[in-house]
C-alpha cells in the first residue's frame, strides 16, 4: 500500500472512532495518518484531538509534524515549542522558540520578541521560564523588545532587581517606545514602590496620547486600589473609543470590585456582544449573579464560559452553586459531564469533586477520586498533595506520610509537603526529631508563612516546649488570624496555665469561623 493509501485508511479510521466518540483512538489514527501526509492540516487536526484528550505524547508527536510541515508559519512553531517546553524539553524547545522570533521578524513585527512574553508567562515554573528566554533571546542583548520580555518574565519570577535593570535597558535601547517606560511603572509598583512606579506612568500618558499607555496606567490604578482614579481614565476612553474590549473589560472589573453590580453587568454584557475575553465576560457575569443571591441565572451563565482561562473556575462556581443549594449530587454529575466532554481537564474536575466529597465528610470517597487523578498526574505535587490530606482526614495517616515522603523523594526541597509532613507526624505523635527537622527546612525557606510558623509551635508543643510554642503559635496568629492556629494557640496556653486568654482567642476565632471543625473539637475538648 502506497503512503498515500495508509494514511487515507488511517484517517478512516480515525473518522470511524471519532463518530463512536473514541477520541484518543481517533487522536492516534490521525497521527499516525500525518505521519504519510503532506497536508499539514491532516497533522493540525491530529494535534487538535490529542489536545483535546489531553495526550501529551500525541500532542506532540502531530505538533512537531505540523511544524515540519509548515516551515515559516507561526502557528505551528508556536504551538510545537510550547508543548516541548510542557514536556521538559527545553533544548529542542530553545531552537524552535528562536525561529519563531525569525518568522516574526519576516513578517515585519517591529518588537518581533513580544510574541515570547505569553509563552513564558504560560510556563509553570517562572524561573525555568526567565531561563529558558535568556537562552532563547541571548543573541538579542540590545533588542528594546527581548528586553521587555525579560523584565516581564523577571518580575513574575520575583526578581524584582533584575527586572528592573532589563526595563531601564530597554528604555535606554528605544527612549521613545511607550512600552518599554510601562515596563519600567509595572516593575516599581510590583515590587512594592507605588507611587514611583504610578508617577512614571502618569508622565508617559502626559507625554502622549498612545492608547495602549492609557490602558496600562488604567491597569496600574485598578491593580493598586484606586478604583476611582482609573474608572475616571478608562471613562474618557470608552467616550473616544465606545465599544473598545480591553477598556469594557477593566471597567467592569472596577465596577464590580466597588460594588456596582448593575454597572458591572452592562460594562461585561458589552463585552461580551463584542466576541472578545468571553471566558471573563461570562464569569463575572456569573458572579454578579451569584452576589445578588440568583444561584439559577448564576448556574446558566458559568455554562455559558467557553475554554480560558476563567473555564475551570466557571465550572467549580456551578459546582459551589449547586452545593450552597443543597444538591451536590448534581454538582457531582456536572464534573463529571465535563471530564467526559473535555478529557483534558480529567483531573481537575476529578480534583473537584475530591473537594465537594471532603467538604461533606466523605473522606473515602475524596481518596478515591483523589487516588484516580493521581494515576492520571503521577508526578504532579499538587494532585499528590491533596490526596495525601484526604487520606490523613480518612484516618490513613500511614499512607498520608508515605504519598508526602513521595513528594519529597521528587522534590526534596518542597515547601509545603516539607511542613505537611513535619506537622502531620507531630500531630500524631510520631517521630518528633524527624517532624522538627522538616519543619525547619521549611520555615529556614518561609519564615512568615502563617502555616509553617503554626508548625513550628505545634511541633515545639509537642516536643514539651511550651514557651518556645506559644512564642511561634502567637507570631502565626499576627501573621494570619486562622482559627486552626487560633485553636493550637489556645490549646497551649490554656495547659500553660493561661486559661482565661485561650477562652478568649477561642471566642474570638469562633465568631468568624463558628463551624471550623479543629477550633470547634478543641473548645469542645476543653471547655466543656
Amino acid at each position: 500500500m502506497s503512503d498515500r493509501g495508509e494514511a487515507t485508511y488511517h484517517l478512516m479510521l480515525g473518522e470511524m472512532a471519532l463518530k463512536r466518540g473514541q477520541l484518543e483512538e481517533a487522536a492516534t489514527q490521525y497521527r499516525l495518518a500525518a505521519e504519510l501526509d503532506p497536508d499539514p492540516q491532516t497533522a493540525e487536526k491530529a494535534l487538535e484531538l490529542a489536545l483535546m484528550v489531553g495526550d501529551q505524547d500525541e500532542a506532540l508527536l502531530s505538533a512537531r509534524r505540523f511544524y515540519e510541515l509548515s516551515p515559516g508559519q507561526a502557528e505551528p512553531a508556536h504551538q510545537y515549542a510550547s508543548l516541548l517546553l510542557e514536556a521538559g524539553k527545553t533544548s529542542a524547545a530553545v531552537q524552535v522558540l528562536r525561529e519563531l522570533v525569525n518568522i516574526n521578524t519576516a513578517s515585519g513585527e517591529p518588537h518581533p520578541e513580544l510574541i515570547l512574553l505569553s509563552i513564558g508567562l504560560d510556563m509553570d515554573d517562572s524561573a525555568v521560564a526567565l531561563k529558558t528566554m535568556k537562552k532563547v533571546l541571548g543573541k538579542r542583548p540590545d533588542s528594546a523588545g527581548a528586553l521587555v520580555v525579560l523584565s516581564s518574565l523577571a518580575l513574575v519570577a520575583g526578581e524584582d532587581e533584575e527586572a528592573e535593570k532589563y526595563a531601564r535597558e530597554a528604555i535606554a535601547a528605544e527612549p521613545e517606545w511607550n512600552a518599554a517606560s510601562m515596563q519600567l511603572a509595572r516593575v516599581l509598583v510590583g515590587s512594592g514602590r507605588v507611587d514611583q512606579g504610578l508617577e512614571i506612568a502618569r508622565k508617559q500618558v502626559a507625554a502622549g496620547t498612545d492608547l495602549s499607555s492609557r490602558l496600562d496606567f488604567a491597569g496600574l490604578l485598578s491593580m493598586v486600589g484606586r478604583y476611582s482614579d482609573a474608572g475616571l481614565m478608562l471613562e474618557q476612553i470608552l467616550l473616544e473609543r465606545p465599544g473598545l474590549p480591553p477598556a469594557l473589560r477593566m471597567m467592569g472589573y472596577v465596577e464590580y470590585q466597588v460594588g456596582r453590580l448593575e454597572n458591572a453587568r452592562r460594562y461585561f454584557s458589552r463585552l461580551a456582544a463584542s466576541g472578545r475575553y468571553l471566558d471573563e465576560a461570562y464569569y463575572y457575569m456569573a458572579l454578579i449573579a451569584l452576589d445578588e443571591g440568583d444561584t439559577q441565572t448564576a448556574v446558566e451563565i458559568f455554562k455559558l464560559v467557553p475554554e480560558g482561562d476563567f473555564f475551570l473556575a466557571a465550572q467549580f462556581g456551578v459546582r459551589d452553586a449547586y452545593a450552597e443549594e443543597g444538591i451536590p449530587g448534581a454538582a457531582m454529575d456536572h464534573l463529571q459531564a465535563i471530564a467526559s466532554a473535555y478529557p483534558a481537564h480529567r483531573v481537575p474536575m476529578l480534583m473537584g469533586q475530591a473537594e465537594l466529597q471532603g467538604q461533606l465528610g466523605n473522606y473515602p470517597e475524596a481518596v478515591e477520586l483523589y487516588s484516580r487523578a493521581v494515576e492520571i498526574e503521577p508526578e504532579d505535587a499538587a494532585v499528590r498533595y491533596a490526596l495525601a490530606m484526604a487520606m490523613e482526614q480518612n484516618g490513613q495517616v500511614d499512607e498520608s506520610i508515605a504519598q508526602l515522603r513521595e513528594i519529597l523523594k521528587r522534590e526534596p526541597g518542597d515547601t509545603t509537603a516539607l511542613n505537611a509532613l513535619g506537622y502531620t507526624l507531630a500531630d500524631h505523635g510520631r517521630e518528633l526529631g524527624d517532624a522538627y527537622r522538616y519543619i525547619l527546612k521549611a520555615y529556614k525557606q518561609e519564615p512568615d508563612n502563617p502555616a509553617v510558623v503554626d508548625s513550628m509551635g505545634w511541633v515545639e508543643f509537642r516536643r514539651g516546649n511550651n514557651a518556645k510554642a506559644i512564642k511561634y503559635l502567637r507570631r502565626a496568629y499576627e501573621l494570619q488570624a486562622d482559627p486552626e492556629i487560633a485553636a493550637h494557640l489556645g490549646e497551649v496556653l490554656w495547659v500553660d496555665g493561661s486559661e482565661d486568654e485561650a477562652r478568649e482567642i477561642w471566642e474570638q476565632a469562633a465568631e468568624a469561623a463558628p463551624d471550623h471543625p479543629v477550633l470547634k473539637r478543641v473548645m469542645e475538648r476543653f471547655l466543656q
